[in-house]
């Protein structure tokens, strides 16, 4: 009863810390929390939308799964066998153990020794308490995770550069929004406004990088939008690399950005409509948490 109660809790042991280990896996690579019910909705969502999802993503899973389910194996099925050894050699025992013998009344000679009966119960209780050898179980090793490792998205942002550039937005009328990362790229600041107008901007960062973002978020806007287009604006300040297209707007210093926010402030609500503001200010609090993943 105790070795079962081991052998249980052993199995439990190795789930938890297969359980941990997939879970760190898939959300250090992918963003995704195997604990998390709003992400595997969201990978529903994917799938019924028939939205690319990466091959790797998949093929890890699968990995995790079958690494599991080898570990269990490699821990039961040898102690399972080594059970029944032991049950096999303790039924021997007790079949070639010797049936107790009737008292002689008839006395021995004295000139014989009694040698050969002490001797052969010796050699039969040695023999019935020989323990079996001990079974070498070969130690696999998990192949140790990759560590993750992302290029700066941003070399010359600062906290007080960053203030600066929300109190800019702030001062032309726009609602600040905590950014989050988009891909690999996490953007200095994310506003909105009337007319379902987006900021998108950076301090010190790739146009590249945030064109590739800003593409990012269209393509989550197009999927689950239908009537509604959303106007998003990027824009990096000190871009440590030229922006490709028209679609990036680049500026020198935080004052030259002051300058065109002030010629470009945010227009009131129209009739104080804040009710359709404060569903398009949740719909993008809603996909900023989940545009990472993707």
């Amino acid at each position: 009863m105790k070795k079962q109660i081991e052998h249980i809790l052993l199995s439990l042991l190795w789930l938890l810390a297969a359980t941990l280990g997939t879970s760190f896996w898939l959300n250090t690579t992918f963003g995704f929390n195997i604990f998390s019910a709003q992400h595997w909705q969201y990978l529903s969502y994917m799938q019924a939308a028939r939205q690319p999802v990466r091959p790797s993503f998949y093929i890890s899973l699968t990995l995790c799964l079958i690494l599991t389910l080898t570990g269990f194996y490699i821990l039961m099925h040898p102690r399972i066998r080594i059970m029944r050894r032991s049950k096999a050699r303790q039924t021997t025992t007790m079949v070639q153990q010797p049936a107790p013998q009737q008292p002689n009344i008839t006395p021995a000679p004295a000139a014989t020794p009694p040698a050969a009966a002490p001797t052969t119960d010796t050699s039969k209780k040695a023999a019935a308490t020989t323990r079996p050898p001990r079974l070498n179980i070969p130690h696999i090793d998990t192949p140790p995770m990759p560590p993750i490792t992302s290029a700066p998205a941003h070399q010359d942002a600062t906290p007080q550069d960053i203030a600066a550039l929300q109190q800019i937005f702030t001062d032309a009328g726009y609602t600040v929004k905590n950014p989050t990362k988009i891909g690999t790229f996490k953007p200095n600041l994310l506003a909105i406004g009337t007319d379902e107008v987006l900021y998108l901007g950076a301090i010190g960062a790739s146009g590249v990088a945030l064109q590739t973002a800003r593409q990012k978020l269209l393509a989550v806007f197009n999927d689950t939008l239908d009537d509604v287009q959303i106007h998003v604006h990027a824009f990096v300040v000190a871009p440590t690399a030229h922006a490709t297209g028209d679609d990036i707007m680049t500026f020198e210093s935080l004052d030259d950005l002051r300058e065109y926010m002030t010629m470009h402030t945010n227009p009131p609500l129209p009739n104080n409509n804040n009710e359709d503001f404060d569903a398009y200010s949740e719909y993008i609090d809603t996909v900023m948490n989940y545009v990472d993943k993707i």
